[in-house]
């Protein structure tokens, strides 16, 4: 689809709101059981772990530590098993089941950031972490290490995204001088150039099997890139966010985009 094409299909509606006033920093789209819809769980600052169905309706209210700085719920890393995968700041990865089961958990170094997808062709997920030490780590499904990479300056945010026509995730990463790079799983690495400067959060979308980055950037304008670096779209929300995350809701062929907003809102 060309450029022109695409950003005339490109839309950006709010379909609602969703406030607490514990605080939301970070959160992610799951499914609880294979006959459910996605839901949409969210952690914030006051120990909870937020359940809330696709419509934005609150489901579910769980005691949670605030010291993890990721969550995600998949049944494609442990065959058989759905699980939570858990990142901590303190650098522990921990698999555990919805009754609290660990399969196993793992610890290297404090962590930054961390992403929960598929680089290869292989239908098991990887666990992707990031350390303060600017090293990326990439875990198998049984906690093995099967790559790293060290960058020469401080890596802020990471994500996954589908940049070309096969099926694998190549890894986006931004660092200290705002270059955002490109990273696969046999750790080669490129650049893709951005016009955008003081990067505060990163993320991709696919649209009609279209794959976009989201950029998010200190004047609070949400950036909307192509795989080249080109610039599609550019808006600034109503509300100051703190933060951005993607999932699949409801339609799987337009991913949606998630903002939560330093006054603890979620819109999407």
């Amino acid at each position: 689809m060309s450029l022109k094409k695409f950003k005339k299909r490109l839309q950006f509606n709010k379909r609602f709101e969703i406030y607490h006033p514990s605080g939301i920093y970070t959160g992610s789209i799951g499914y609880l059981s294979q006959y459910s819809s996605p839901e949409i769980f969210l952690l914030t600052f006051g120990e909870k772990l937020l359940i809330y169905n696709s419509s934005g309706k609150l489901k579910q209210e769980i005691p949670f530590t605030n010291k993890v700085c990721k969550l995600f719920i998949t049944e494609n890393l442990i065959p058989g098993k759905k699980v939570f995968v858990s990142l901590a700041y303190s650098g522990e990865i921990r698999v555990f089941s919805e009754t609290g089961e660990i399969f196993w958990k793992i610890k290297n170094g404090r962590l930054v950031d961390g992403v929960l997808g598929n680089l290869d062709y292989d239908p098991k997920m990887e666990i992707v972490s990031l350390n303060e030490n600017n090293q990326i780590l990439i875990y198998n499904d049984t906690g093995k290490i099967v790559a790293k990479y060290t960058h020469p300056s401080k890596i802020y945010y990471i994500t996954l995204a589908k940049l070309n026509s096969s099926e694998k995730n190549v890894i986006l990463f931004v660092d200290s001088n705002d270059k955002l790079h490109v990273l696969d799983i046999e750790t080669q690495i490129s650049e893709i150039p951005l016009g955008v400067k003081s990067i505060q959060g990163l993320d991709s979308l696919t649209i009609y099997n279209t794959n976009v980055v989201v950029i998010l950037d200190s004047k609070n304008f949400v950036n909307i890139y192509d795989k080249k670096g080109n610039l599609i779209e550019r808006f600034s929300p109503e509300k100051e966010v703190e933060s951005i995350f993607t999932g699949y809701l409801e339609n799987d062929k337009i991913e949606s985009l998630f903002l939560i907003t330093k006054d603890s809102y979620l819109v999407n």
